[in-house]
């Protein structure tokens, strides 16, 4: 561990944030710890899916499907991160909310009509253009977190198309 400098301690490693106590609270420490394995887990578990399913795009026969099929569940991966940090009923509740609620409709309908797409229909455009729509869904819902971002975009492009 790191030496104490006027009760911090210098901390190299996030492990070690989570296992030196000193003067931290258990509390703390579990916020640390679930703050730690959030970041983890969306650190490595959507660019996992997203690079694994751009990876099989190229095989010849199912590579769009399977692409189809990966980045869903790394868009699946994503959610469930930020249920885990938040809880789920809140983040459930978040969701839902009259900002997002559109967004959040709009992506997980993609998200069903992706694997429909991909494994019922066996439409390798469709579910690419539900990728596509799951991308710009997941992107507005996400914009909803930053105060003011929406307007912003939607400036942007009314100036663009004037």
């Amino acid at each position: 561990m790191g030496h104490a400098r006027q009760g911090i301690p210098r901390v190299f490693c996030g492990w070690r944030l989570v296992f030196s106590f000193g003067k931290t609270s258990p509390p703390i420490v579990l916020y640390r710890f679930i703050l730690i394995v959030h970041t983890t887990a969306k650190r490595l578990l959507f660019p996992y899916f997203v690079i694994q399913g751009t990876c099989l795009l190229w095989v010849p026969r199912n590579g769009l499907t399977l692409f189809a099929v990966f980045y869903s569940l790394g868009n699946i991966a994503s959610l469930l991160s930020t249920m885990f940090l938040t809880g789920p009923l809140k983040q459930l509740k978040r969701m839902c909310d009259k900002t997002r609620a559109l967004a959040t409709g709009i992506m997980i309908t993609c998200l069903v009509l992706t694997f429909c797409a991909a494994f019922w229909w066996k439409n390798k455009g469709l579910a690419l253009l539900f990728c596509i729509l799951q991308f710009l869904a997941f992107t507005w819902y996400s914009l909803s977190y930053i105060p003011f971002a929406r307007d912003a975009i939607i400036k942007l492009f009314s100036a663009c198309f004037k």
